[in-house]
């Protein structure tokens, strides 16, 4: 019997506090990336898990970006 492999990917576990304020794309290519990336950058790489859809708005908590940049900072040293 074969089984199939999945990746799962989990959001760290980050309480309100640490969250931060929900912003759009934009704002985080602003204030979290310092303006050197694009509102489209934004939604091209950083990951599904991280997007909370409020209607047709695709919000990220400033927090949970700011930990996967981390992640990704820790992995190019």
């Amino acid at each position: 019997m074969k089984r199939a492999l999945a990746l799962v990917r989990s959001v760290p576990a980050l309480d309100a506090e640490q969250r931060g304020r929900l912003m759009d794309a934009a704002e985080v290519a602003a204030c979290v990336l310092a303006g050197k990336v694009s509102k489209r950058w934004v939604f091209e790489n950083v990951p599904v898990q991280y997007r909370h859809k409020l209607g047709r708005v695709v919000l990220f908590y400033e927090g949970e970006v700011r930990a996967w940049l981390d992640t990704l900072r820790g992995q190019a040293a």
